[in-house]
């Protein structure tokens, strides 16, 4: 019985040994990790003082990117009137337009029957033809942009595509200039297979931009990845005041059109000026040299401590998404609900009440337009002053906006003047309506924004660059099934 106590004694012994030299291990780690961490840190403090964005110079320039990355979609979106009514007419109608104060739109083309049924399609369809070739480029190049990512590589590659990218994007608008000048009533179906490739490419080089940018910007505080969406904001905004202007200064619509375009070729230009202004400012510097030297050092540990393995040379991928998926689906998430209602489902919604203060002229223009454009802005914006929820707990409110949907589809929705005599009409309220519009753009531009900035803080600095790309491709995904989910929901609508 003694043997047996002293076995079982030495036996408790070894054991607590053991465990005793494992937490030792694993706190030498910790401190190594530790002693790692401030070693990098001191080192950059010591190298270079942290400078200040003196009178908000690189916030206004990632914001005049945010206006340039939206610009070839918000241009096209906003000049339907001018391809629909213009470009695509009837050979056989003469171009006429009246712009009595009693018709619904700016400039209502006076049609005549036709026997072209493919430039039929192209003309009536134009806006889901436009999504489509626009939105698939986009999510497939920044889906391709943030896998071409390299370990090893510095932010060279990205500079380089973000430059070849507006230069390409400018060439496009220009194509697009001349298009307009051009007479093509004899050749409508390669007119408009022309502008289809033009727009394919022309979104193929703006998601490579859009999501170098966001990666640029995530390398930055969070507040200048927010400058970027607030900059998408004012694209919107921008687009369509031009798109008035230059209608009400010029009733020729290929007159407009060249002048709207040569508006888009001026603010792409001050883009192109102002990326390589930004690269010269202390501010900006400091905080990409960090980030490579992040991970320089992060490289040399491995090397270090995997003599034998090789190293890969691709970014950990699934552990930066495993960090910041919450906020990447929040990203999704708003974009997905905001494009399914806007601005397909909103803009078929009319007027319930005669005596409404908006007139029915513009009814659409300001309570869809102008509204979300506006309200999404300032969500932008709040985030400057205030941030909640918390980054654990961003999703609830998120989820909580599916409800949106449902909401506009019992309003007064009337796609092509038609309703279903089964969809309940439950919301038969101009100023129900405008609430339901002003909370859905606010909270579109304030979550967005929130996700966005969230999504690169949660990883280690080396990896905040691949977390803002990863964010900016969900947010086109979200656009493009929200632009795909609109066109069932106004099926619903319609004739359910």
């Amino acid at each position: 019985m003694q043997k047996n106590n002293s076995g079982d004694g030495c036996h408790s012994a070894l054991k607590i040994e053991n465990i005793g030299t494992g937490v030792e291990n694993e706190l030498l780690m910790n401190d190594k990790k530790e002693e790692s961490e401030k070693q990098f840190f001191s080192s950059t403090s010591s190298d270079m003082k942290k400078p200040v964005d003196k009178y908000y110079i690189v916030y206004l320039i990632f914001l005049v990117h945010g206006v340039a990355v939206l610009m070839p979609w918000n241009m096209f979106i906003n000049a339907n009137d001018y391809f629909t009514k213009f470009k695509l007419k009837s050979p056989d109608v003469a171009e006429s337009y009246n712009f009595s104060e009693n018709s619904t739109t700016s400039a209502n083309l006076i049609t005549t029957p036709r026997t072209d049924t493919a430039v039929d399609t192209y003309r009536t369809f134009f806006l889901n033809f436009l999504g489509v070739v626009s939105q698939v480029p986009n999510v497939f190049i920044n889906l391709m942009n943030v896998l071409s990512q390299r370990k090893s590589s510095k932010s060279g590659n990205n500079h380089l595509r973000i430059v070849l990218s507006l230069i390409m994007i400018t060439l496009l608008f220009i194509i697009t200039i001349i298009l307009a000048m051009v007479d093509s009533t004899t050749w409508q179906s390669e007119f408009f297979w022309i502008t289809m490739v033009t727009v394919v490419v022309m979104n193929l080089a703006s998601g490579l931009y859009q999501n170098c940018v966001y990666g640029l910007a995530a390398l930055l505080p969070m507040r200048y990845s927010n400058s970027v969406l607030i900059g998408t904001s004012i694209s919107g905004i921008i687009t369509a005041l031009l798109n008035l202007l230059t209608q009400y200064l010029s009733p020729n619509p290929r007159t407009a059109a060249i002048f709207y375009f040569l508006a888009a070729i001026f603010v792409l230009l001050i883009a192109f000026d102002t990326y390589f202004l930004v690269q010269l400012l202390p501010f900006f510097n400091y905080y990409h040299d960090l980030s490579s030297k992040g991970t320089e050092m992060v490289e040399k540990s491995e090397k270090s401590e995997k003599v034998e393995e090789k190293v890969s040379s691709w970014p950990p991928y699934f552990k930066v998404l495993k960090q910041c998926w919450r906020h990447c689906l929040g990203v999704y998430l708003v974009y997905f609900v905001s494009l399914s209602c806007f601005p397909a489902l909103q803009s078929s919604i009319e007027r319930s009440s005669d005596s409404f203060w908006i007139s029915k002229k513009y009814y659409v223009s300001i309570a869809c337009f102008l509204i979300f454009n506006l309200c999404a802005g300032l969500g932008n914006l709040s985030t400057e002053f205030f941030r909640w929820p918390k980054p654990k707990f961003v999703l609830i409110p998120i989820i909580m906006r599916i409800a949106f949907i449902p909401f506009f589809m019992f309003c007064n929705a009337r796609p092509d003047g038609i309703r279903s005599s089964n969809m309940p009409l439950l919301f038969n309220n101009d100023y129900v309506y405008i609430i339901g519009s002003i909370l859905l753009s606010y909270t579109s531009g304030y979550f967005a924004s929130l996700s966005m900035m969230y999504a690169p803080r949660n990883v280690e600095v080396q990896h905040k660059g691949l977390a803002g790309m990863m964010a900016a491709f969900f947010l086109i995904l979200g656009i493009f099934s929200g632009v795909l989910c609109s066109f069932p929901l106004l099926y619903i609508v319609k004739n359910v």
